[in-house]
């Protein structure tokens, strides 16, 4: 497992305009590589379907849609995600991994780490970033 003490870098991280109409479950729940040992998917519609980003490092993301339905399988990682809806803190999770198909609240940013749950306040910031250790 990779070493979770990471440096922040001042790097845009920005959303492909391409992305996939359709994921399947299947998949997702068996991602080929692994940076930080988490597994996330978000999906622009409700039961896993529309276009998607999967995530599977630490970082900010800006998904660049309001996500209705998400994938998150943490394994033994210790990893959290923390769920942002125009800037407002809707949620996180931890360590059960999780099939939400219709979300209580569209999200348009996540936010994972592995050194306990971000911060509410992470939500509000402006910038995406990823960690490289």
């Amino acid at each position: 497992m990779p070493s979770h003490s990471a440096t922040i870098m001042a790097q845009v991280t920005t959303t492909s305009s391409t992305v996939s109409t359709r994921t399947s479950t299947a998949a997702a729940s068996n991602p080929t590589s692994l940076a930080d040992g988490f597994y996330l998917v978000v999906y622009n519609q409700p039961n896993f379907t529309g276009p998607s980003h999967n995530y599977s490092k630490m970082g900010l993301y800006n998904i660049g849609f309001d996500a209705d339905s998400y994938i998150w399988q943490p394994w033994d990682s210790g990893c959290c995600v923390r769920f942002c809806s125009k800037a407002k803190n809707v949620g996180y999770r931890c360590t059960s991994k999780t099939y939400q198909a219709n979300a209580s609240v569209p999200f348009d940013k996540v936010i994972t780490e592995c050194d306990g749950v971000p911060s509410p306040e992470s939500c509000d910031e402006v910038f995406s970033y990823a960690r490289f250790g």
